[in-house]
């Protein structure tokens, strides 16, 4: 899965081809892995923790427990960052507000703490985008995605 800045990236500047037909880049697949892991070794250090999400005894999403468990690993096991809520998180049994709820607790608990990456991965294109666009306006550092099927 690849983790995604949520600041933007930038498009590639150049084209490939003569004349003013606008042509596709090409771009050596090895390039952009190389990229990708020079990116990653600078974003990524340190430990970093997929967090469980705790639930009421009713099923309910517990956001008290949630934010607890930042600040535990934000400050007293100095975490450089938190995956949320992701398959340890039990993404699939949430609903998209409470995904949405959840990564604001965290997102909200974990500022000048540590770095967030949101999972915002789905089977639907439009809600993987809605996900996405709502990690970025809540201050996700990061987001996951999944490539769909089909």
């Amino acid at each position: 899965m690849p983790a995604v800045p949520l600041g933007g990236l930038a498009p590639r500047p150049g084209r490939v081809g003569p004349g003013p037909v606008p042509a596709v880049e090409v771009v050596r697949m090895d390039d952009r892995k190389r990229e990708a892991k020079e990116a990653a070794r600078t974003s990524f250090r340190g430990l970093w923790a997929a967090i469980l999400t705790p639930f009421t005894e009713d099923g309910d999403l517990d956001l008290d427990r949630l934010r607890t468990l930042v600040r535990h690993l934000a400050d007293r096991l100095h975490i450089e960052g938190i995956f949320c809520p992701g398959v340890m998180g039990e993404f699939w049994s949430l609903s998209r507000e409470e995904r949405k709820r959840a990564v604001e607790a965290v997102v909200g608990e974990a500022q000048g703490r540590c770095r967030v990456i949101a999972h915002t991965a789905h089977h639907s294109t439009r809600e993987t985008v809605e996900l996405t666009r709502h990690a970025q306006e809540v201050g996700a550092d990061f987001a996951i995605l999944i490539n769909r099927c089909g």
